[in-house]
């Protein structure tokens, strides 16, 4: 399966946006529909997010969030069923304090969510889950333009490769 996520975000003050988007899924052979590939749209959402600590010297930022998913809003097999409201929290960590140039153009990024669904198709079906992910990034454009510039040109030069983990589990009664 592979998902896209588009949202639009706004920002109110300095500190606060609002946000809404939805994420749009392709699944191809999809096993338990005979091999047949299919797409769709999932649950829409909105979202009020909250900017709370900015340390610029340790290129450091934190931010907290609260979204609202409308279930059966979207396609129907690609939503979940669920109206949910999750509590989220994000940061993110550049090197370019550490004092090894190498590392200086490597970031860190994280979230964490608390998922809670608020109505569904039965009675207190949904399962109150929690969610998060971790990237680990490397940005050539500043290793170009604040370490050393190695020669990377074009389309390259712009790139930043990163690795991602992301998990769930229920949260418990």
């Amino acid at each position: 399966m592979t998902d896209a996520n588009f949202e639009f975000d706004k920002t109110i003050t300095p500190s606060l946006a609002i946000g809404a988007g939805t994420d749009y899924n392709w699944i191809t052979h999809d096993p338990d529909d005979f091999n047949k590939n299919h797409g769709g749209f999932g649950d829409p959402y909105v979202q009020l997010k909250y900017r709370w600590l900015v340390l610029p010297e340790h290129e450091f930022m934190s931010s907290l969030a609260v979204s609202q998913a409308f279930g059966r809003a979207g396609t129907t097999g690609f939503d979940s069923g669920y109206n949910t409201t999750t509590i989220s929290g994000y940061f993110g960590k550049g090197f370019g304090d550490l004092p090894f140039a190498p590392l200086r153009p490597f970031a860190i990024t994280g979230e964490l969510d608390y998922n809670i669904p608020n109505t569904g198709p039965s009675a207190g079906g949904g399962i109150t889950t929690w969610s998060g992910g971790l990237t680990l990034q490397y940005s050539i454009a500043y290793l170009q333009s604040q370490v050393k510039n190695v020669g990377i040109t074009g389309f390259a030069a712009n790139l930043t490769p990163l690795v991602e983990l992301a998990w769930s589990s229920a949260a418990g009664a």
